[in-house]
């Protein structure tokens, strides 16, 4: 079977394929930077603010219902997301606690879960985030 380059379709069909070869040689430039480009946790003003590579998460104080420190990850199983040694982005199972959004290095306790009303983000605790929390959330003490 050939491909009739007269036709428009041909023209179409050649022009995605041509495409798809040559996109080749970038995507593991794509991969690369996903997982050599780490993941950012910073506090504002008034959110949690998570970036990897562009914006993934904001979380305000408003939408925080509570917050649990632990001192090491639970068992993770990942549903959709990014799944490697040094990065897990995307909805996990999580043993103890169900279904829900990670953001972190596994690799770097401890970790915060916090609860919103759509669910539960686990992130890194770094020194910005507790002070954060802290500052925002009546009761939490690291």
């Amino acid at each position: 079977m050939t491909v009739n380059l007269a036709r428009p379709a041909g023209k179409i069909t050649m022009a995605f394929a041509l495409l798809c070869l040559l996109s080749i040689p970038v995507l593991p430039l794509w991969v690369m930077a996903e997982e050599f480009t780490p993941l950012r946790i910073e506090a504002t003003e008034s959110a949690i603010v998570i970036t990897h590579l562009s914006e993934i998460a904001k979380i305000t104080a408003g939408e925080i219902e509570s917050v649990e420190l632990l001192p090491e990850l639970p068992t993770t199983r990942r549903i959709a997301g990014t799944g490697m040694d040094n990065l897990r982005k995307g909805t996990f199972d999580v043993e103890g606690y169900g279904r829900g959004k990670l953001y972190l290095n596994p690799q770097k306790p401890p970790f915060l879960v916090i609860y919103t009303r759509q669910g539960f983000i686990i992130i890194n605790g770094t020194g910005e985030v507790l002070a954060f929390l802290e500052d925002k959330i009546p009761g939490f003490s690291p």
